[in-house]
């Protein structure tokens, strides 16, 4: 089991399968969308290109079902995504778009995650306010795509083995249902089981719910304007960057608003958050921030001289023997 925060700069298709089955706490991520052109200039992950859409669709794959193997039970993982606009070089100024959010919906309930929402992150305007100039007509006008999805999923896999009670830590349980989260429900039998409510038995208890009761702590509250602000699936996140083009770098740029809803969301202090795709660091700025420990892995060499160039002091927490460039 990983107790302190580490980084890799491995492949995650080929290194996630050296963490422990069940590990991770929480998943966020802004997977690289797909490139076939390793010199444009609208990417800034290089290193993530491939011959065709079905071998980025493989690839991706391949990560989540390890991504999944390594989440706990009854945990979360989040995708941010959007439609990617590809131009087809066989066929002179023809482009298509991809429904990446579509793509990783059907691909993660595939691998057997459950699909529970989204929240659209509406990036407000990238141009100017577009003012016709002259009379528009059918089939020449589309609107603007502005937003982004923002995918949540859960690993609901049905646990058969009996769990302790959490109120006695007795073994002595009986089963009850299954839950709306798709776990196993016991009922503690043990007479004196401090949890035990008069003549009507012990109460009832799974694995979701222990892991929410644990999370009910003073250090887990949700600030009241986080709460404020995400409280509807559709919120407001201008992009930040530092040129106007940058605009157009969506993949490594994450608003860091959206890394920290998650975690304060669906994690608690101390628990160990995953990013396969780290980017430029982000993730793991917002786990420092909010005391949570990171596995996170950027196999692109440019995005690594732009992380270490802007996150210098946590430099200390990456584990010896990787290089940084």
């Amino acid at each position: 089991m990983i107790e302190n925060s580490r980084f890799f700069t491995e492949d995650p298709a080929d290194k996630l399968s050296d963490l422990d089955e069940g590990s991770i706490d929480l998943v966020v991520t802004a997977p690289p969308s797909y490139s076939e052109d390793r010199f444009s200039k609208e990417y800034l992950d290089h290193s993530y290109c491939w011959d065709s859409l079905s071998n980025y669709l493989e690839y991706m794959e391949k990560v989540f079902t390890e991504v999944y193997h390594v989440l706990k039970n009854q945990h979360y993982c989040i995708i941010v995504a959007g439609d990617q606009t590809y131009n087809n070089k066989a066929v002179v100024l023809n482009s298509e778009k991809i429904p990446l959010p579509a793509y990783f919906t059907a691909m993660l309930t595939r691998i057997g995650f459950s699909y529970l929402s989204e929240v659209v992150w509406d990036k407000g305007g990238y141009e100017n306010p577009y003012v016709p100039t002259a009379p528009r007509y059918p089939y020449n006008v589309m609107p603007k795509n502005c937003c982004e999805h923002i995918l949540i999923f859960s690993k609901r896999k049905i646990n058969y083995n009996r769990i302790p009670c959490p109120y006695c830590g007795g073994t002595y349980t009986s089963r009850a249902c299954i839950t709306q989260e798709n776990a196993r429900q016991w009922r503690c039998e043990n007479p004196d089981c401090p949890g035990r409510v008069g003549l009507k038995g012990g109460k009832t208890f799974s694995e979701y719910s222990i892991m929410v009761n644990d999370c009910k702590t003073e250090e887990n509250i949700i600030p009241v304007e986080v709460i404020d602000k995400w409280h509807r699936n559709i919120v407001k996140i201008e992009p930040r960057s530092r040129s106007y083009a940058e605009k157009y770098r969506r993949q490594r740029f994450i608003p860091m608003e959206i890394i920290e809803m998650a975690m304060r969301y669906f994690s608690g202090v101390d628990d160990l958050v995953l990013d396969p795709f780290v980017g430029i660091g982000r993730t793991m700025f917002a786990a420092v921030k909010l005391n949570r420990k990171y596995v996170c892995f950027e196999r692109d060499t440019n995005n690594q001289k732009v992380m270490f160039g802007e996150a210098e002091f946590l430099q200390e927490e990456f584990t010896s023997g990787y290089p940084l460039y």
